[in-house]
């Protein structure tokens, strides 16, 4: 009989969000990030689960310099709603994919996209979606597309590739 379980650890350091404070992170040690946070999704995503709520809170970078994914509580598996039986969204809306608006479950890919978004404020400074009223956030997402990052000339062309293509829409087209 198999029972399935989380380990927990305490990380000593961080998370992605307090180093976020002082604005745009090192684009050499974004790299380096950006990899850890993939790896980790990839292990997460091979058991089934998708995270639902990755965000630059639930990232956390220890003193070791490595990164871990925190905060499973919203986690569950791909293809399932994203709904509580109430009808409340799950997540946290500045780092939601647009499918989600549209009633689709939760899927790596919409984790794919909240990495695309965690990565873009960190290479930016700025989270195009981030609002003080999850409502706006929500709308934002709706009407506006996340900007190009290839191209230009301040940001490591191998980093605005990846952003880009988490960020792609819809769903079908983005990086796996």
């Amino acid at each position: 009989h198999v029972v399935p379980y989380i380990a927990v650890v305490w990380v000593e350091g961080g998370t992605l969000a307090d180093r976020l404070t002082d604005g745009p992170l090192p684009q050499n040690s974004l790299h380096k990030i950006a990899k850890e946070i993939l790896t980790g999704l990839k292990a997460v995503h091979e058991t089934g689960m998708v995270h639902r709520d990755l965000k630059p809170d639930n990232i956390l970078i220890g003193t070791d310099g490595h990164v871990r994914l925190a905060d499973f509580s919203l986690a569950g598996f791909s293809g399932r709603s994203k709904m509580t039986e109430h009808g409340a969204v799950l997540g946290s809306p500045a780092y939601m994919a647009p499918e989600l608006l549209d009633s689709e479950p939760a899927s790596p890919s919409s984790d794919l996209y909240s990495v695309g978004i965690i990565l873009l404020e960190a290479l930016t400074g700025s989270n195009p979606y981030q609002s003080f009223d999850p409502m706006i956030s929500l709308g934002l997402i709706r009407r506006i597309d996340p900007p190009i990052l290839s191209g230009r000339k301040n940001i490591n062309v191998h980093l605005a590739n990846l952003v880009d293509a988490l960020l792609t829409r819809p769903a079908e087209r983005r990086l796996q």
